[in-house]
């Protein structure tokens, strides 16, 4: 009965991917079965498709353990195979496995701008981290193509609710992707609703839609109806019939029923070993704190210190929260107050990264609290008041920031020079989002000037790339782009590897119309294989204005397999799909876009304007509606709006529309606005009224031969032939072939010969 059961299970799974029904199942239950199961899946599929299979059990701090695992094999094969692929995921395999660096192929990687470190204390985003996850993800893709004949991939993984905090995100990542880039994703997990337990690394609406449940095997109820002699018969059995090797996992002690000291010798041997063969930090760390019994206390406190440092930098955010709690919950008399203060700020930037904030800024000010070093309580300031406190109340900004100043108030000196460097960075950036962008040029500038009469050479090279990147931003902004660009370009001098630089760069040049220019430096970013999904959605937009559209299109629809969770990647392409007049594909990405954030407005007004081409004002005019509560002074709302009402004959609203457009942005768009209100008074028949509007129309625009052809209409109801005349001609010069403009041409000449 039981084996019916699993094969029943094995088979679903089967037909599930005979149907070619990309996307994630998830297998609940106990563990030796769902093993069985799936091990038994994956002897059927593999002559078909190419499977990655692994158990994801790991020591709860060694980040990323089971891709590490998985790929390591791959880095030896490739380096002599195909060493084209490791260059090309080099930044990503390189942030994965930082020990990479010392191997020939990846010694030239550099971090991006947004990659913590000691010397960017700017980075408070988990950006890079989803970068990073995608760029393994698309490495992984990619092997099978060198190895498999293009097979489709399948991930297999075991044990789910038993991996490391970072392998979350890894699985996340690939359940959310898996639908859109045709792969599939099957978890077995122990535990019954695995996600509401890791619930603080998942988004669990987010994460419950991609997955189908049509696979649930609740092998726990089965399991009832037997007694342990035939649970035991049965998982020998099919552990035989199905060749699993039925390995201890990770917490199974080798030494099971040992004495005390053969378990104390037994700890010995693994820290022995792995001080001398452990290349991977985080593997080492984590592996080592569970040998503790092999450690004395003051070994162990060091190297909970070491963990905390080196998981702060690498981005391992929950490891180095777990690894400070411990800390302070048993050793914590063992540190003196500097250290205590250094681990709690590890600590507070950990929790500003998951996105909790109480907890960040009580671990802060208690850090700042016990500090005693000026530098070091300006940096904590600093820290505070640019990332912590805009989150829960943005007035109180400004005061960190001047405690922060206080900290080292009467100090001249190269250290206290930086850190009132980082302190007038944040004020700049207040000053920006306020959009007084004069003023935050100011101090980017007095920046600029105090870290040059600072510092000489080539000393902090990093800090003074990111002072003129800041500083190219905001003038970015501002309208200065020339000006910008001379400071992205003296960044690129200084640290001329960095992506983030040349990213910025082809922004730049991307708003100065400069698109095929802006092309060259987006390819670049992209050509290091650090996939950044602004970076092809840039890339589209950028293809777009070049009018070449399967390029555009190309790099919209890479986006969308990259961030399938990110709306401006579905309202990009929708963008594309409107223009190319493909409405009815239109709507279906910016309603996507709309699901992932229903207060998304560009989506709004683009799906709008799509119901609009497609002559359903009713939807239209309800997307409008409801962009206006969102966004009251969005003054495209009321343009296109205001054109549907003067499509349906509701001159009214459509005056109060397209008038209240011009009191929110005279400039904006305003020939266009003048033209469409022009029309609606002749068509109420006020025609001098109607007459002013065309006029300003004229002199916002005067090379639109249509503004010319409705003057000429106009002139036309007032009988002014010979103005009227004269208007169509000034068309017909712009657009000599334009049908409409010769027929209305011929009427006027036909009355003309009447008067």
């Amino acid at each position: 009965m039981k084996n019916i059961s699993i094969n029943k299970v094995t088979q679903e799974l089967v037909k599930e991917i005979e149907k070619h029904s990309f996307g994630s199942y998830l297998l609940e239950g106990n563990a030796d079965l769902s093993r069985i199961a799936t091990s038994n899946f994956a002897r059927q599929v593999k002559q078909d498709h190419f499977v990655y299979e692994i158990s994801c059990k790991s020591l709860i701090t060694d980040s990323y353990s089971f891709v590490k695992k998985l790929i390591s094999p791959y880095i030896t094969l490739l380096e002599k195979d195909h060493p084209s692929l490791l260059v090309k995921y080099k930044q990503s395999l390189c942030l994965l496995m930082p020990f990479l660096r010392k191997k020939k192929l990846f010694e030239d990687v550099t971090l991006g701008l947004d990659v913590p470190r000691d010397e960017n204390p700017t980075s408070f985003t988990m950006s890079f981290i989803v970068s990073m996850l995608n760029g393994i993800i698309n490495f992984l893709l990619e092997i099978p193509n060198l190895y498999a004949n293009r097979k489709p991939v399948i991930f297999l993984l075991k044990d789910i609710d038993e991996c490391d905090y970072s392998s979350i995100q890894l699985i996340k990542r690939l359940i959310i992707r898996s639908p859109v880039c045709s792969y599939y994703v099957v978890l077995t997990s122990s535990k019954q609703d695995v996600f509401n337990q890791v619930e603080v690394n998942f988004n669990r609406e987010f994460l419950f839609n991609p997955i189908s449940y049509a696979l649930r095997t609740d092998i726990n109820t089965q399991l009832q109806k037997l007694d342990s002699k035939e649970k035991n018969e049965i998982l020998e059995d099919y552990i035989e019939s199905c060749g699993v090797n039925d390995e201890d996992g990770l917490y199974s002690a080798v030494y099971h029923g040992a004495d005390k000291d053969l378990k104390s010798k037994y700890h010995q041997e693994q820290v022995t070993l792995l001080n001398k063969t452990e290349k991977d930090l985080s593997s080492k760390y984590a592996k080592l704190l569970f040998h503790m019994e092999a450690l004395n206390d003051d070994k162990i406190v060091e190297l909970l210190e070491d963990a905390a440092y080196h998981c702060r930098i690498s981005g391992y955010y929950h490891e180095a929260v777990h690894y400070v709690t411990h800390s302070q919950n048993h050793y914590w008399s063992a540190y003196d107050d500097q250290q205590k203060a250094k681990l709690l700020r590890i600590k507070g930037v950990g929790h500003i990264r998951l996105k909790e904030n109480p907890e960040a800024l009580e671990s802060l000010e208690e850090s700042l609290r016990l500090a005693a070093d000026p530098y070091f309580k300006a940096r904590l300031c600093y820290t505070i008041g640019s990332f912590v406190i805009k989150h829960e109340a943005d007035k109180y900004g400004p005061m960190w920031l001047d405690r922060g100043f206080e900290q080292i108030q009467g100090l001249e000196n190269e250290k206290a020079t930086l850190e009132r460097l980082w302190l007038n960075n944040s004020r700049a950036l207040i000053k920006y989002r306020e959009k007084n962008y004069e003023e935050a040029i100011r101090i980017e500038e007095e920046n600029l000037n105090k870290f040059q009469e600072t510092f000489s050479g080539r000393e902090h090279a990093v800090t003074h790339a990111i002072l003129h990147y800041n500083t190219a931003y905001v003038l970015q902004d501002s309208g200065r782009l020339n000006e910008a660009i001379d400071h992205i370009d003296e960044g690129i001098r200084l640290v001329s590897s960095n992506l983030d630089l040349y990213n910025n760069k082809a922004n730049i040049l991307q708003q100065m119309g400069r698109y095929d220019e802006a092309v060259s430096y987006y390819n670049r970013v992209k050509n290091e294989g650090y996939p950044k999904v602004e970076v092809y959605i840039n890339l589209g937009n950028a293809y777009l204005k070049l009018g070449k559209y399967q390029e555009a299109w190309d790099h919209y629809n890479y986006a969308v397999k990259l961030s399938p969770d990110n709306p401006n990647t579905w309202n990009a392409r929708g963008h594309l799909l409107y223009v190319k007049g493909k409405f009815k594909e239109a709507i279906n990405d910016f309603s996507t876009a709309l699901d992932l954030d229903p207060a998304f407005i560009s989506a709004l007004i683009n799906r709008a304007n799509t119901f609009a081409g497609l002559e359903k004002s009713a939807e239209a005019i309800s997307d409008y509606n409801f962009a206006e509560k969102i966004a009251p002074n969005r003054v495209e709302i009321f343009i296109n709006r205001g054109a549907i009402f003067q499509e349906m004959g509701y001159w009214q609203k459509a005056k109060e529309d397209l008038e209240y457009a011009l009191e929110l942005a005279p400039s904006y768009n305003a020939a266009y606005i003048f033209v469409n209100l022009a029309v609606i008074y002749s068509q109420e028949n006020q025609l001098l009224k109607a007459k002013e509007y065309i006029q300003q129309a004229v002199t916002q625009n005067s090379s639109d031969p249509w503004i010319k052809f409705n003057k000429a209409h106009l002139h036309i109801q007032l009988k002014e032939w010979d103005s009227a005349y004269f208007e169509i001609n000034k068309a017909l010069e712009i657009s000599p072939t334009n049908k409409e403009f010769i027929d209305l041409r011929k009427k006027i000449q036909e009355n003309q010969s009447l008067v």
